[in-house]
């Protein structure tokens, strides 16, 4: 609304010419508070992109925090790191299993035989890759050799 103000001000002002100085006044007050509104929106733009980095930057905090609990599972303080490795993943593999799994009673099972399957073959993990994921498709191949188990004994 400003912007159209401004070019309105501006039009009458090419018009009218420098005989009338109450008008060269206000369009210099409206360029200034246009000036002020664009300023305060690439503040914005700023502020928003600012935020937004800052939350890439907490994402991969978060990621490095659990790369280094693989590194160190791998390491010297392997069951120690590993559990809390576990403690950090286990809600969201029971949750996924929750979801799919045909029997409630699969899920504590299969997450327990997840993680068992990761700790025992954590040197096939790949660094840089997601840890979350890696654990989740185990828990999917898991999930889908137990209902293929289940469908050939019920044949």
């Amino acid at each position: 609304m400003l912007d159209r103000l401004v070019l309105k001000t501006g039009e009458a002002a090419h018009k009218l010419e420098p005989e009338h100085p109450e008008v060269e006044s206000k369009l210099q007050i409206a360029r200034g508070l246009l000036e002020r509104q664009q300023g305060e929106q690439r503040r914005n733009q700023e502020l928003a992109s600012t935020q937004a980095e800052i939350a890439r930057l907490i994402e991969d905090l978060e990621l490095d925090r659990a790369a280094n609990l693989l590194r160190r599972a791998v390491g010297r303080y392997g069951d120690e790191a590993f559990a809390a490795l576990l403690d950090l993943h286990l809600p969201h593999v029971r949750t996924f299993l929750a979801l799919r799994a045909p029997v409630p009673h699969l899920v504590d099972e299969l997450a327990h035989d997840t993680f068992v399957f990761a700790f025992r073959h954590i040197g096939e993990f790949k660094p840089g890759t997601s840890f979350h994921a890696w654990v989740r498709a185990i828990a999917w191949n898991l999930l889908r050799a137990e209902v293929q188990r289940f469908a050939r004994e019920q044949a």
